[in-house]
């Protein structure tokens, strides 16, 4: 369904901030972050537009939300805004220094006041203290009010938060570079047409009203954060903590860091659908906030979601880092993990998130085990689509938790008609192509070190064996006075093996019957393999026969452990 948009249009700052218009970012929206490089930016956008042939610069998109016709809250767009806002209060600023100059013109008070008003907030009758038309967020807004707003008298720096730190900076640097604008020195008139007619009115936003919290995560995610500033987990979470009281909003505040410390701001809405997806077969990333809001109403519904999350967190953390102390006291499942990341393939996560809740350490190790054997074939050897692998995950994860599956072997057979049996691994082991690049050399790499371990009978880890992968027939090289009939077959698993980096240099790009002789000396097994039956030639044939050879070996090693 399409987010109910109230209103989508271009609007200047000028036009934002009309008819007394007030912005609230949320309270627990993020602290303001931008630095000098984005100041810069946008300053250097400023001065380009003071020449009059050119037109309008856009800022990108902001979303806000209404609550009545003056007031809204700011859904993206607070960096921008805040830092626009700065600078109008730095030009303000500088038309009031010049004001009270001794030859300095009076109408630059008027003129002041006006800005003030326009851009920045009117003056409390009562308290008699300037009111900003802008509240950030509870970390930054007590600051921005009283020492940027107001002006106030700030002793020390030493205590304030970074993010406080950031907004005085922005007021500084603005005001030092209003300073070097030479021309504007003597003209308060210049000065204030800067501010209104080109920062008020040049600086376009193309601006995006929606109703609910709901509708704004959609259009979040249909911009797909290009150009924005906040993220879908910055949506999520500022949801969750509207749901909380001040009293409860502490104990939210540490579940919080706790789940982010291990997850990640950028991986959250990843590793919440994995959470999802333990229960319900389908979970898109655009539908993440409408389920949160469904299934979590109000304050106990939060901190209860918050702590179903905090172990998943944690594990989900482990799952990418393979050399975690965990792993380390599980060396069974310490190499199958690092074999995971190594595949880059998560889509078996809810399975393994069910798993290693439920499971005994030995029936999760025995499950972690089929799954690299599970994903090698299905996707390194075999080339499958993985879409069909989230469902399926889902379909394992849901069975462990309901107490279908009790047992690693239990799991294994809800995955049995996707699994490539031992038939199809061989036969597909000759097609296997991986084109030339670093991740590729490292699975290559991994296949070649796994088999040289079988066949050798000793360790070949890739992390820790430091042999090379050798092209036994090159394109660059001399290896036949003809060329193989398929180019292609340069890239088989069949046309690789290993040498140490000294029997490589050796080998170099000789001819195939001047590498014989390097092969069979070689500290590899399986590269004496290679020409044990002194072959003549190293062509289309050779490298066919090889790769079958090779996955016989394969089928052997990367087994489901059931058999």
């Amino acid at each position: 369904m399409k987010p109910s948009l109230l209103d989508t249009s271009a609007s200047s700052f000028h036009e934002l901030l009309a008819a007394g218009r007030r912005f609230k970012v949320p309270a627990f929206q993020r602290d303001y972050s931008w630095k000098e490089e984005q100041w810069e930016d946008l300053w250097n956008d400023i001065i380009d537009l003071r020449v009059p042939e050119n037109d309008n610069h856009y800022l990108g998109t902001i979303v806000i939300k209404n609550f009545d016709d003056s007031s809204y809250e700011i859904i993206d767009g607070q960096q921008r805004i805040a830092t626009l806002t700065i600078i109008a209060i730095a030009v303000v600023s500088k038309l009031m220094e010049m004001s009270r100059d001794l030859l300095g013109d009076k109408a630059n008070g008027e003129r002041a006041d006006l800005l003030r008003r326009r851009y920045i907030g009117d003056k409390d009758p009562t308290k008699l203290v300037h009111l900003s038309g802008l509240t950030l967020n509870e970390n930054n807004d007590e600051f921005f009010q009283e020492y940027i707003v107001n002006e106030g008298n700030l002793k020390s720096t030493s205590g304030l938060i970074r993010s406080n730190k950031l907004i005085l900076e922005c007021l500084k640097y603005y005001r030092k570079k209003i300073d070097e604008l030479d021309n504007y020195q003597a003209s308060g008139e210049a000065l204030a047409e800067l501010l209104d007619s080109v920062v008020g009115k040049k600086l376009v936003f193309i601006k995006i009203t929606v109703s609910d919290e709901l509708n704004a995560y959609t259009v979040f995610e249909t911009l797909n954060a290009r150009g924005l500033e906040l993220t879908s987990t910055d949506l999520l979470k500022n949801y969750l903590f509207s749901l909380v009281s001040e009293e409860t909003r502490p104990a939210l505040e540490r579940k919080w860091k706790v789940i982010i410390g291990f997850v990640g701001n950028d991986q959250f809405p990843e590793f919440l659908r994995y959470f999802l997806l333990m229960r319900t077969s389908k979970v898109r990333t655009p539908r993440l906030f409408k389920i949160i809001k469904n299934r979590t109403k109000n304050d106990k519904d939060a901190i209860g979601l918050l702590d179903d999350l905090r172990p998943y967190a944690e594990f989900f953390s482990l799952l990418s880092d393979s050399n975690h102390e965990f792993w380390i006291e599980h060396p069974k499942a310490k190499v199958h993990v690092r074999d995971l990341i190594l595949f880059k393939s998560k889509q078996m996560t809810p399975a393994l998130f069910a798993a290693k809740k439920t499971f005994s350490i030995t029936e999760f190790e025995k499950f972690i085990r089929y799954v690299v054997s599970f994903l090698f074939r299905y996707t390194i050897v075999g080339g499958r689509n993985t879409n069909a692998l989230e469902p399926a995950s889902s379909l394992v994860a849901q069975a462990i938790l309901d107490g279908r599956a009790t047992s690693a072997r239990d799991a294994s057979l809800i995955l049995q008609d996707l699994y490539i049996d031992d038939n199809q691994l061989r036969s597909e082991f000759q097609q296997v192509r991986l084109p030339n690049n670093q991740h590729n050399r490292k699975i290559i790499k991994y296949i070649l070190c796994n088999i040289e371990a079988k066949i050798a009978g000793r360790s070949c880890d890739i992390d820790g064996d430091s042999g090379t992968v050798e092209h036994v027939w090159s394109l660059s090289g001399r290896n036949s006075k003809k060329s193989l009939k398929d180019n292609d077959l340069v890239n088989s698993i069949g046309n690789l093996t290993l040498l140490s980096s000294f029997e490589n240099r050796q080998a170099g790009s000789k001819p195939f019957a001047d590498k014989v002789k390097i092969y069979a000396e070689s500290q590899y097994a399986m590269t004496r393999e290679l020409v044990a039956d002194n072959p003549a030639e190293w062509n289309d044939e050779a490298i066919l026969s090889r790769a079958q050879w090779l996955g016989r070996q394969a089928a052997s090693i990367w087994r489901s452990g059931f058999d």
